[in-house]
């Protein structure tokens, strides 16, 4: 555990909940308390040292955000501890040292390495060597392409070692054996050496390298580089194979605009000095001893080897793997050496600075980050964040969302200088900009219908946005919005990246179901089955889910017995036959009311009038008045009456309408005395008349 965040913190967020980006190296508890992830390695982890000052500063940074939006910067300082002790690559190394050489020749050793830093790291050499080789060598720190101006040699004659200790500095230079007297191959062709690299705390380290010297020939003459510095700039986009152009020692100016020569040399950035495209070293001497070879110095570390190659002949130095300003290093300062063919081989030193250029090759990454937000609306929390994809919010429509923070975004861009300055807008599908426009003022309010987007603040190369709704939304009319953020650089070329938020309107039971018609007349025939369809009867609610959702219901008059309920609806609004029907029971129909109610809470209903005619069918049989007829007649009425005389009439009803109800009558005995004819008495009768006696 580190400590907690809110300790000297006068914070008065939402709820007090902070929350850490997934990293591997820290983490954030529950209770506030930064507690250590995973293993730090400070001394070759890039990924732990984020920020710029590396390796004399390690410092880890992050980025906490609450639910409200707020948010904190985290810093965290990785302290070096003495945990690893110097060493060379070998554990020995064989110099050739010509025989007769003039004294106060300097010959590089290889400097040792410590992954630690400052006082942890490499702080005194030492040379080890026998009494009698302390008169013929002796330690010294060299200054790049420095040369002795004396002679050096030791005060003692006794001692069997040479230190060398620079308090301001210990590790500036690199160290070097100085001959100090001329040697005899013939009286000792080799001479052995220790030298030794330690630490400056507590638990002390030495690391040591075998110096085996051996003593040559004589080759009077070293190289001599035609210039001492040089320098390069090489974009972050420099192809693998690409030449490194050099600028000889001068003002080194920065040029904007530079491009690939075509035979994939890259100039550098300004015109003071000379620029060339290979090292040039020349030596006086004929034949091997004057033939230069180039190589790197063996304190160049293992990585500047990896990524540049140097041309052993040429002299000219190339790019061999994929450059990365992000992921650095950015630059780098190294030796190249100089070494002639003669035995043994003379060398001289050069120091190339590079630079690399940041080019603008990473548009603006926008996260959206609050994980949760939420609103109090009647005393209840309704979640606005729906979607573990963070890129889906939820909104209830009909509440006041004015200037409502809904959810933190934050923009990156891993580039520097203008390719790492950005602004953002709103927009929707159709490709129409905030209602501010596309701003080159990346703290301006970008506006868009009923949404705003308000840069918060920054910390290094992040940008912290709310989103903020206002105004009321309407789900029937605006169901759902989605808006794009956009971000620019203002790099060349420019550089865009776009999020889509999905916006849904919560839903609110605010429309009442609606028949298509306020009345219903249908006409339906006597004597259909029991459940038979009789008519559709439906409603709409403009509402969604559940608020959508109808079912249907029948109210009937006041009054009416429940064997009189010869309908019923179901869930779709199909009205149903429950009982016969029957016309000349109910010659007037059927009226009663039907009701659509939704699923919402509370729930909202409609109502529509139904009237039913029943349609009549022919299923009533003609009735007399009586079961019998009785009539009396003289029987001279043959003789006094010569036509058909009326002695009598019949009357017979029918309970179908009109159309069924018409009535004929005929004796059904056979018979020529008597017969029956209509007659008209307010209505049509049937009579029967006597035709003869």
């Amino acid at each position: 555990m580190i400590g907690s965040i809110f300790s000297g913190l006068d914070y008065r967020g939402q709820n007090g909940k902070f929350y850490l980006q997934k990293n591997a190296f820290f983490k954030l508890d529950t209770n506030g308390y930064i507690i250590v992830a995973g293993p730090l390695n400070r001394d070759d982890n890039p990924a732990l040292c984020q920020e710029p000052g590396f390796p004399e500063f390690c410092i880890w940074s992050s980025l906490l955000v609450d639910n409200s939006g707020q948010y904190l910067p985290l810093r965290i300082i990785i302290d070096d501890i003495n945990d690893n002790a110097p060493f060379w690559p070998v554990d020995h190394i064989v110099l050739t040292v010509q025989e007769n050489a003039a004294t106060e020749v300097v010959m590089e050793l290889s400097s040792a390495r410590d992954p630690d830093y400052g006082r942890n790291g490499i702080k005194k050499y030492k040379l080890e060597t026998t009494t009698e080789d302390s008169y013929y060598f002796a330690l010294k720190m060299m200054p790049i392409l420095a040369k002795p101006k004396r002679r050096i040699r030791t005060k003692q004659k006794d001692i069997a070692s040479v230190e060398f200790r620079d308090e301001k500095n210990p590790e500036a230079g690199i160290p070097c054996l100085l001959v100090l007297q001329s040697l005899d191959r013939e009286t000792k062709p080799w001479h052995n050496l220790t030298l030794l690299a330690i630490d400056g705390s507590p638990p002390y380290h030495t690391g040591s390298l075998q110096i085996f010297i051996k003593v040559g020939d004589e080759n009077d003459h070293s190289p001599s580089f035609q210039h001492e510095k040089y320098k390069a700039y090489l974009p972050e986009t420099a192809p693998v194979g690409s030449i490194v152009a050099l600028q000889t020692s001068g003002q080194f100016a920065y040029q904007d605009g530079r491009q690939s020569d075509d035979d994939g040399t890259f100039a550098s950035k300004g015109s003071a000095g000379i620029t060339v495209d290979q090292f040039s070293a020349i030596d006086k001497d004929e034949g091997i001893n004057g033939r230069v070879h180039y190589s790197f110095a063996r304190s160049t570390p293992s990585e500047i080897q990896k990524t540049f190659a140097i041309d052993s002949l040429s002299g000219k130095l190339r790019v061999v793997r994929p450059l990365s300003y992000d992921n650095g290093p950015t630059s780098w300062t190294f030796q190249i050496v100089a070494s002639d063919g003669g035995r043994p081989s003379r060398s001289a030193m050069a120091e190339v600075t590079i630079d690399l250029e940041d080019t603008n090759n990473h548009a603006p990454t926008i996260t959206v980050q609050s994980p949760s937000v939420y609103e109090r609306l009647n005393d209840t929390e309704v979640p606005l964040i729906a979607e573990e994809s963070r890129s889906v919010l939820s909104i209830s429509e009909n509440v006041n969302m004015t200037l409502k923070h809904l959810v933190t975004i934050t923009v990156q861009d891993r580039d520097t200088g203008l390719g790492g300055e950005f602004a953002c807008i709103l927009r929707s599908p159709s490709g129409i900009i905030s209602a501010t426009g596309p701003s080159e003022d990346e703290s301006a309010v970008a506006t868009f219908g009923m949404f705003q987007l308000k840069l918060k603040g920054k910390v290094p190369q992040v940008n912290i946005y709310n989103l903020f709704a206002v105004g009321t939304f309407d789900r029937e009319k605006t169901p759902n919005v989605p808006l794009w953020i956009v971000c620019q650089d203002k790099g060349k070329p420019r550089l865009t990246s776009s999020q889509l938020i999905q916006i849904t309107i919560l839903d609110e039971n605010d429309n009442a179901p609606q028949f298509e018609f306020p009345f219903y007349k249908l006409t339906v025939r006597e004597g259909i089955p029991n459940g038979s369809v009789v008519g559709v009867v439906r409603a709409r609610d403009p509402d969604a889910g559940e608020n959508a959702y109808i079912s249907y219901s029948l109210s009937w008059p006041k009054g009416t017995k429940s064997e009189d309920m010869a309908f019923t609806v179901d869930q779709n609004g199909n009205l149903m036959s429950t009982a016969a029907l029957d016309r000349e029971a109910v010659p007037y129909g059927y009226n009663f009311t039907i009701v659509g109610k939704d699923n919402g809470q509370p729930s909202l209903n409609a109502t529509a009038q139904v009237h039913i005619d029943l349609l009549d069918v022919n299923d009533c049989v003609p009735v007399f008045a009586k079961e019998n007829y009785t009539f009396i007649i003289n029987e001279d009425w043959g003789t006094i009456f010569k036509t058909p005389r009326l002695i009598g009439t019949l009357s017979a009803t029918d309970c179908d309408s009109s159309e069924y109800n018409v009535i004929t009558y005929r004796i059904l005995d056979k018979t020529d005395l008597f017969a029956v004819r209509p007659i008209k008495i307010k209505a049509i009768f049937l009579v029967i008349f006597v035709q003869r006696n």
